[in-house]
């Protein structure tokens, strides 16, 4: 017997087209709702010195090598994810978590061998793990360069990318790769893998920004190296009550004399706009800081890992297992 076919009546399909095109303008509605909100809300995410959100403008505190030693998995994972080589991370008794055994992240991110990676945005971050410990490291400007070796061209579009999205984010707008790793985060934690264990973000100026917000907006643990402030409209979206939680949270490490996250005159300029009641860019957390090893204002703060490792009595070169290696026939 051949089953009969239905076919839709005329009225059928005019209420269905009706049913779509209402659909489509409330979204439309909503959106443009929306944009009006925070055209008119925007000049008020300026407003508010950021002591009012628990924030130290001069509090920081040297750490002895002996404490410096203790972080070295947490710092050389920020130069792990900027290269993609294992053996930034692997001395340290951590393994790589491949990407592909994640289910639910957004498609427009690539799960590759060792990062997850988005072509359009540069968003890029690994996950690794040891014991009951996860970090989820993001990368900073120039981390697209281990992912696109053959294209330059495209490596450089990605970087003029983090410089407009870091323009942004100190004019007081909320760039969308930070809802991207949000997005990302969130995923991340609902893993049954990442349930009840120690989850620590990372990251290295621009990653350290993500690391930072990230970990503000989910209330958990960050450790962020030489970090790139957020901006008013960052903080206005993680809101007062998440940033009164930094200091117990978020772990800022700076080399001394940092250009953006340690510039005295920057500070100054920061104490003062604040106290008129005006909020600016900033790191928030519980602030550490170390001797720089170099002298150009580029190299110190990139570079980061170099000045760890002289504070710890190495050159400036040494890699994870050659430090650890020494250490152990030294102990």
């Amino acid at each position: 017997m051949i089953p009969a076919v239905t076919v839709p009546s005329p009225i059928c399909k005019a209420a269905h087209f009706c049913q779509r095109a209402a659909n489509r303008v409330v979204e439309v509605a909503l959106k443009v709702l929306k944009t009006l909100g925070d055209i008119f809300l925007f000049p008020f995410r300026f407003l508010g010195s950021k002591s009012w959100a628990g924030y130290q403008f001069n509090e920081r505190k040297d750490i002895s090598p002996e404490e410096l030693l203790q972080k070295m998995d947490l710092i050389c994972s920020c130069a792990y994810v900027h290269t993609s080589k294992p053996s930034w991370i692997e001395p340290f008794g951590y393994k790589s978590v491949s990407p592909k055994t994640f289910s639910g992240i957004d498609p427009s991110i690539q799960a590759r061998e060792n990062c997850f990676f988005d072509p359009k945005t540069g968003f890029k971050a690994t996950v690794v793990n040891k014991g009951d410990t996860y970090l989820v490291s993001f990368g900073a400007k120039g981390s697209s360069k281990s992912e696109l070796p053959d294209t330059p061209k495209e490596v450089k579009k990605l970087n003029d990318q983090v410089v407009n999205s870091s323009t942004v984010n100190v004019l007081g707008f909320a760039p969308p790769i930070y809802d991207q790793a949000d997005r990302f985060a969130k995923c991340l934690l609902s893993d049954p893998r990442l349930q009840n264990k120690r989850v620590i973000f990372t990251g290295q100026c621009y990653g350290g920004s993500l690391a930072a917000y990230v970990a503000l907006r989910n209330q958990q643990k960050a450790f962020c190296v030489n970090t790139f402030p957020l901006g008013a409209g960052l903080q206005w979206q993680i809101g007062r009550k998440n940033l009164l939680q930094a200091r117990e949270n978020i772990t800022q490490l700076n080399v001394k004399g940092d250009w953006i996250s340690d510039d005295p005159k920057l500070c100054f300029l920061d104490r003062c706009l604040s106290t008129v009641g005006f909020r600016t860019p900033g790191n928030f957390g519980t602030r550490i800081t170390i001797p720089s090893a170099f002298e150009k204002s580029a190299d110190r703060h990139d570079r980061a890992v170099g000045s760890a490792m002289k504070h710890l009595g190495f050159e400036t070169h040494t890699r994870p297992d050659e430090m650890l290696k020494i250490k152990m026939l030294t102990a």
